[in-house]
């Protein structure tokens, strides 16, 4: 299986909540993760919480790794368009800072 693939890409808090099924935790690829915290779902990618599904929305960040696999992962698990350009980061074609949360939907 490549780093690149994923067993669930929710986009939203229901997808993500019928994902992980009675799991508080779900392994969904290479040091990936679906983890509950209450009525939120989370992301995590080495760790570090990347994507945030709420009632409110799905929030993502890079938590500071602009990374080829981190950005993969946000298109993934999200319905933003993320890309690094010349060493920024860049949501929808926008550049962001890549250590806050952004509301993606």
């Amino acid at each position: 299986m490549s780093n690149l693939s994923l067993k669930a890409q929710p986009t939203t808090l229901e997808a993500a909540l019928k994902a992980m099924g009675d799991r508080d935790t779900l392994k969904i690829g290479y040091e990936t993760v679906l983890e509950k915290n209450g009525d939120v779902v989370y992301a995590l990618h080495h760790g570090n919480r990347i994507v945030k599904y709420s009632e409110e929305g799905t929030f993502a960040t890079w938590a500071g790794w602009e990374s080829p696999t981190t950005t993969n992962r946000l298109n993934k698990l999200t319905e933003g368009r993320f890309n690094i350009k010349n060493r920024s980061a860049h949501l929808n074609g926008e550049p962001v800072c890549s250590y806050s949360w952004h509301k993606v939907s």
